[in-house]
């Protein structure tokens, strides 16, 4: 389940919190079953316990990785000041209430 939920995470996963919220919840159903849990118990610990990020903490990861290892702009590259904000990525600015959201 894991591989299929990860596979192009970093480009599906911010489609909606709807289809998040989807996921999530087959997720916790399938630990729920593999763990013998009950329908309303928590399965909070099983996933720290089992070491398994939840779709949510998986989209962060694999979002993170991809601009980590993509080829970004750094401050330090556009600029040679020695700020404290010079290993930051280089973000370009927005103007539009839709890109705010996102």
């Amino acid at each position: 389940f894991d591989s299929h939920m990860t596979y192009g995470i970093a480009l599906w996963g911010g489609s909606s919190c709807f289809n998040l919220e989807r996921i999530l919840l087959i997720q916790k159903r399938a630990i729920r079953a593999m763990a013998g849990l009950g329908f309303r118990e928590s399965c909070r610990e099983t996933f720290r316990k089992w070491e398994i990020l939840t779709v949510a903490s998986a989209y962060i990861l694999a979002t993170i990785m991809e601009a980590c290892n993509s080829n970004s702009p750094i401050n330090s590259s556009i600029h040679q000041h020695r700020t404290r904000n010079a290993n930051n990525f280089n973000l370009l600015s927005h103007r539009t209430a839709l890109f705010a959201k996102k």
